[in-house]
């Protein structure tokens, strides 16, 4: 892999410019109350976080209630991962807010396909549109 001078990959500038362009467009249609965290990894990348402003108090209080985590640099990057497993869904009692918070993270990742890339060709706009039907599947669960 290509490191220029600042120690950057090239492919971590590429996925740095399309993980700002994504949240720019983001931040502009957010609800009020929904925001994005940036946080410093364990291994020095940066991950980017969505949070609802949940009504479920288990989802409130969670450092985990986020719908997805970008990855535009560090060790394992560009991944834009959805922590939603079957397992878990099937723990849940139906229709609590866990087990909605679960269903609508699983349809996410299912329309994001396997190891999506945040610097792929359309991905930008792909997970715009992936967020804003999770955020209709959240309002209509009344998680918010």
């Amino acid at each position: 892999m290509l490191v220029r001078e600042n120690g950057m990959q090239e492919i971590e500038k590429l996925s740095s410019y399309h993980s700002l362009r994504f949240c720019s467009r983001l931040q502009a249609e957010l609800p009020a109350g929904w925001r994005l965290r940036f946080k410093r990894g364990s291994r020095g990348n940066l991950n980017i976080h969505l949070f609802p402003k949940w009504t479920c108090k288990s989802l409130a209080g969670s450092g985990n209630g986020f719908l997805f985590q970008l990855t535009p640099t560090g060790g394992n990057i560009r991944v834009i991962w959805i922590n939603a497993s079957e397992a878990v869904l099937k723990r849940e009692p139906e229709g609590s807010c866990l087990w909605h918070f679960q269903r609508i993270k699983a349809k996410m990742k299912n329309r994001l396909g396997p190891n999506p890339k945040i610097y792929r060709p359309d991905m930008v706009e792909r997970l715009l549109d992936v967020v804003a039907e999770a955020r209709q599947l959240v309002e209509q669960a009344a998680l918010v």
